[in-house]
């Protein structure tokens, strides 16, 4: 999908959807957060921890390494990895590496940084 030019310019205008999405939730996360309680209300049945989860994404979202907010690390792909293979999800070995970093995913995500920019 990705090597042909419809489909790098499909995860092209998706990224920067993802970007965008980030800067707003950063920005207005108590609006943020109202909209996910207010679109998936199961979400928000235990707000304790709802709110404990929100945060937990803010801090994958926030940079604190100076990179770009969107650049997630392959570190927090093997989290979500763990995460999802302790309820059987996927199978614990499962390695995104490949599709969050590098070659062609790593063009898609500096073209939609600079179209932003």
């Amino acid at each position: 999908f990705l090597n042909t030019d419809e489909g790098k310019e499909q995860a092209i205008a998706l990224t920067q959807s993802w970007i965008q999405g980030e800067e707003f939730v950063i920005a207005n996360q108590d609006e943020a957060f109202g909209i996910v309680c207010d679109e998936v209300p199961s979400a928000c049945e235990n707000e304790e921890a709802a709110k404990a989860l929100f945060a937990e994404a803010i801090e994958v979202m926030e940079p604190d390494d100076g990179s770009r907010l969107g650049d997630t690390k392959p570190e927090v792909w093997a989290t979500v990895v763990e995460i999802l293979s302790s309820s059987g999800a996927v199978e614990p070995d499962l390695d995104l590496t490949q599709n969050v970093s590098g070659g062609i995913v790593q063009e898609v995500r500096d073209t939609a940084f600079a179209n932003i920019g």
